[in-house]
């Protein structure tokens, strides 16, 4: 017994040695990756959050060792009082329904689909509401979430609906996992409904449960799932269908987000680690049954070996660059709460199976977040367990500290007795507070990301008209669109292409008739980069998203009383000749000035043309080429060019106002391999713009090459 306790304890004492190693050899890895794109400052604060979640890891590996080695035992293995549904309706049903209206308050405020991530749901859920045979075309590490999705459409049969709906039924799910595994780990009802009503409020759940459909769909299975451990560790004996309902939960997660998945089996095989640790001779049993469950969910997790690698090599070669990220969004009186309960479960000397899978979930989270295993580090945050370590502070609040109070001179003996018979009533109101007081953060107008409705109205009457994902028409789109209550641009081409599927094309008519595919857009679209190359019958101009020039009248006509043109695209044949006869403005070129480096540059300045010979002399030159002209007041500027069209370069054009820039197109995705003239148009978007400026950047095949870059002309119209 002796040599056991030893062992045991020299285990204990050599892990807290392992586990400081391995955050200081991830911080190395981490560090050295640095691009050194951010300040001093910024990198001090990243050097000091990573330290600070380090010892805070290894504090509870300081606390925890003093049970064990003094008093020779691990954590008590006590029977609760099993989980009932029956007796915990009520309970439920009020976390859930709190759960549910929170979420839905985001939805009174802005009655739309709302985040990032969801117009990349939105659209593959439209397609495969339209034909479910496109499930064969999705991700397949994520195919679970997409049918999720689909059986939920069919029942509410509009895929904006259901994108809107699902949040609020799986924040519900999630809230009943929490109480569920609080109250089954605990025997503790009140316990689990603190942990459940809380949980449902804190800004975590409102940013997970925003956007982030796979991860909230995984992380609420996640919660089952931690739910089936604490009940296969409590047994004496393997249950099969705990043992079977735990595997399954885990193979699902598999199959619907990589990434949480990862950060489950962290939490699951730190805390057979821990059990190996703090527990006797059930340890074995407890770890065989969890890892022999586990088989079919690890084969899945490598089925794709370079997701899996991925994943594993970002924890040491990734890096964070705001390390506290969204942080200071969480509610002051949860954050309070929360650093209660975690004092309390650091000093509590009765230690049962929940405060080694909160100790695992905890360390998993923090070591995950120090090492800069993801670069938003808010997505880490999302799955700290705020809410049940919120509800341990509550209870250690009105339950706990009521105890020890002593009565000084009868002072505090009435506040002493009314704590003891009163205490429900005080964590009630504590908890309605809690609840008030976190609504604000229900909705979070700097994360919508769809533009108004002013703006997708038109897109939703194209889709109307044409069908969604017409591949007979193309969409134009080249004006930036901030988000809806907020004066932000987000991602609005991603919700272009949710709405009318991938025939939107970012860029002027101009562009598109010339085949361009720009590479320099104001939001480059995330999730649907790829750029219609189809020959369409019609292209379709919506005047919101769209800076309507003389060139499109000549060519359009308005088909809707809401601002949409269409143009046969046959009529733009011979463009060059329909620019000739409509009304444009010359613009002379009163001034040329150079910033050059590395580069012998000659160049001839006829006043209203430009040719400029160079050569590059370095592996890495740049040259920086200014054109000053008359104040632009019209929409569009368009440059007559022509040049080498060679990746040996990177050349920029970009209209500026004053010291401003007002547009950027990127010239070689215009030049052609015949060095023919090419129309590259820049917007003004109202301003009054005098200066054009080139830059040109040379790679190692440039060196000793010689170019040519000609403006012919330069027009405004």
């Amino acid at each position: 017994m002796l040599n056991k306790v030893t062992l045991r304890s020299l285990g204990i004492r050599v892990f807290p040695i392992i586990f400081l190693f391995i955050i200081i050899v991830s911080f190395i890895f981490s560090f050295a990756h640095l691009e050194f794109v951010f300040n001093i400052f910024d990198l001090f604060y990243w050097i000091i959050s990573f330290a600070i979640i380090a010892v805070l890891s290894l504090l509870w590996f300081v606390f925890l060792p003093a049970e064990v080695i003094f008093e020779k035992r691990g954590f008590l293995h006590v029977e609760f009082s099993e989980f009932d549904l029956s007796r915990g309706r009520r309970e439920i049903l009020i976390a859930a329904l709190v759960a549910g209206a929170f979420i839905s308050f985001r939805y009174l405020i802005y009655p739309y689909p709302q985040g990032w991530d969801t117009a990349y749901y939105l659209y593959h859920l439209k397609k495969l509401a339209s034909d479910p045979r496109y499930v064969f075309s999705l991700p397949r590490e994520r195919v679970f979430a997409f049918l999720i999705l689909y059986v939920i459409n069919l029942i509410f049969v509009n895929p904006s609906l259901t994108i809107m709906i699902t949040p609020v039924i799986f924040s519900m799910l999630f809230v009943i996992g929490v109480v569920s595994f609080v109250w089954e780990t605990t025997g503790d009802h009140e316990l689990g409904f603190y942990a459940g009503v809380i949980s449902a409020v804190t800004f975590s759940t409102s940013r997970l449960f925003l956007d982030l459909f796979c991860n909230f769909m995984a992380w609420t299975f996640t919660m089952f799932s931690l739910l089936y451990v604490a009940r296969i560790v409590k047994r004496p004996e393997p249950s099969v269908k705990n043992l079977t309902i735990f595997s399954v939960f885990s193979f699902i997660i598999a199959f619907i987000h990589p990434w949480t998945l990862f950060v489950y089996l962290g939490i699951i095989f730190v805390f057979m680690f821990i059990t190996l640790l703090f527990m006797r001779k059930e340890a074995l049993r407890i770890i065989a049954s969890l890892f022999a469950s586990l088989i079919p969910t690890i084969v899945a997790a490598f089925s794709e070996p370079s997701i899996a690698w991925s994943l594993i090599k970002s924890i040491f070669f990734s890096y964070v660059r705001y390390p506290l990220e969204l942080a200071n969004r969480e509610d002051p009186l949860i954050a309070f709460a929360a650093l209660l309960g975690a004092f309390y479960l650091l000093t509590i000397r009765r230690k049962t199976v929940l405060h080694g899978i909160i100790i695992a979930w905890y360390i998993t989270i923090s070591f995950l977040f120090a090492t800069g295993a993801y670069t938003y580090s808010y997505r880490l945050l999302n799955l700290m367990p705020m809410g049940i370590l919120a509800a341990f502070g509550l209870r250690y609040l009105t339950v706990e500290i009521p105890k020890y109070m002593e009565d000084t001179a009868g002072r505090l003996g009435f506040i002493r007795r009314w704590l003891k018979y009163k205490s429900r009533l005080l964590a009630s109101i504590i908890l309605i507070i809690i609840v008030v007081t976190a609504l604000p953060n229900s909705y979070l107008p700097d994360h919508v990301n769809r533009p108004s409705e002013y703006f997708m109205s038109q897109l939703e009457w194209i889709s109307s008209r044409f069908g969604f994902e017409n591949k007979s028409i193309v969409v134009l789109i080249d004006k930036p669109i901030p988000m809806a209550n907020f004066p932000l641009v987000g991602n609005y081409l991603d919700w272009a292409v949710s709405e009318v599927g991938q025939v939107v094309y970012p860029g002027s008519l101009l562009d598109f008739i010339q085949g361009v595919k720009p590479t320099l857009v104001p939001q480059k679209p995330f999730y649907f980069p790829k750029i219609p190359d189809y020959v369409p019958k019609l292209i379709i101009i919506p005047d919101k998203w769209y800076i309507i020039s003389p060139l499109e009248l000549s060519l359009a006509n308005e088909i809707s009383d809401t601002g949409v043109y269409v143009i046969n695209y046959n009529d733009t044949y011979g463009f060059e000749n329909i620019l000739e006869n409509i009304t444009r403005l010359h613009l002379p070129i009163l001034d040329v000035y150079m910033h050059n480096y590395f580069f012998n540059v000659s160049y001839t300045n006829n006043a209203s043309s430009l040719l400029v010979n160079y050569t590059a002399l370095s592996k890495s030159s740049r040259l920086i080429i200014d054109i000053y002209t008359y104040p632009i007041i019209l929409d569009y500027v368009v440059l007559n060019l022509s040049g080498s069209n060679t990746s040996d370069l990177d050349i920029t054009v970009s209209l500026w106002s004053n010291s401003s820039k007002v547009d950027e197109k990127r010239v070689n995705d215009y030049f052609r391999i015949d060095n023919s003239s090419v129309y590259v148009s820049l917007l003004t978007y109202g301003h009054s713009c005098n200066m054009i400026r080139f830059e040109i950047k040379s790679f190692p095949k440039a060196l000793n090459n010689n170019y040519e870059l000609i403006i012919k002309e330069i027009i405004a119209f």
